[in-house]
């Protein structure tokens, strides 16, 4: 089973793409972050605990196999290079069922008067969970205290419904880009691929518009637009 997770890993990434562009630099802290906030920090710790504990005595189901598969990946991939969280998370949170097999066992072994640390794991989970909902939520004021603004946890996630409110207000609405992720993401919100203009995040030195994406007035991001000539 882990020769044929690898397999299908490796055709996932050749079907659906892998972005191995940049200069290397290591992004392993801001991995574990997304993957924090993913899970909440104490359900992530127990992730890793679950993992662990059937890796070493467990039984290896399928699950287990193509999470540690996907985790394992994301974090060698890490040191190298800023990933995107979106292909690696579901494949690693399929891993939720060996989780809560584990707790549950763990729970029913000992007497009721004996449950009570697990009864307290729950609760401080939940609350954490919570608490990582609000901020996922409600994190765009956290841009009022950083000095730079890409160092925000969630920022390369923002601002495609923003450009395309922008682009569609001006009346563009079929663009060409070398971002091909952005290019997807506009899509969903019906900016179509085509030749009449070219969008940019980062400035191509010759433009013929340019619109900035604020918050809090504090500016986000820039967006160079250039008219394609026929």
């Amino acid at each position: 089973m882990l020769i044929i997770s690898l397999i299908l890993f490796a055709l996932s990434m050749y079907i659906y793409g892998f972005e191995s562009t940049g200069k290397p630099r290591s992004y392993l802290l801001d991995t574990f972050g997304i993957y924090a906030s993913i899970f909440s920090p104490l359900i992530f710790l127990y992730f890793f605990y679950s993992l662990y504990r059937v890796g070493i005595k467990g039984t290896h189901s399928i699950y287990w196999y193509i999470s540690i598969t996907a985790m394992i990946f994301s974090l060698l991939f890490s040191f190298r290079q800023k990933i995107y969280i979106e292909d690696f998370a579901p494949y690693v949170v399929i891993s939720l069922p060996i989780m809560l097999k584990l707790f549950m066992h763990s729970l029913r072994v000992r007497l009721p008067e004996f449950r009570r640390i697990h009864y307290n794991i729950v609760k401080l989970s939940l609350f954490f969970l919570f608490i990582n909902t609000f901020l996922l939520l409600y994190n765009k004021p956290l841009y009022l205290i950083l000095d730079n603004p890409e160092k925000h946890f969630a920022y390369n996630y923002y601002f495609a419904k923003d450009i395309a409110k922008i682009l569609k207000k001006n009346k563009i609405n079929n663009i060409k880009t070398f971002d091909r992720k952005l290019q997807k993401r506009l899509e969903f919100y019906g900016i179509v691929k085509g030749n009449d203009y070219f969008v940019s995040l980062y400035d191509p030195i010759k433009y013929d518009q340019k619109f900035i994406i604020k918050y809090f007035n504090k500016d986000l991001l820039d967006i160079y637009v250039r008219k394609i000539k026929q």
